[in-house]
């Protein structure tokens, strides 16, 4: 992690500390970071809670990449808690 002064660049994402924006990882980082989470939750849905957990975080997704929604619908099959 990089640190810039608050005149380098005011828009960049970050937060202030000391007088300095502190940057946060790329944007590429973030959604591949984001991409990761969706895929374990996906491994991980086991009822209603963790399908609509699961469905959340695709919605959030999907909006930052500008595509549309791949939901789990109520058809899906759960697995097992504790295989």
């Amino acid at each position: 992690m990089k640190t810039m002064n608050k005149q380098d660049n005011v828009n960049n994402p970050g937060h202030y500390r000391q007088g300095k924006i502190e940057c946060l990882d790329s944007t590429d980082d973030i959604m591949d970071k984001l991409n990761n989470l969706l895929a374990v939750q996906e491994k991980n849905v086991y009822d209603e809670y963790s399908r609509g957990m699961y469905n959340g975080m695709e919605l959030m997704l999907c909006r930052l990449e500008r595509r549309p929604p791949r939901y789990l619908d109520c058809g899906f099959v759960y697995k097992e808690a504790n295989p």
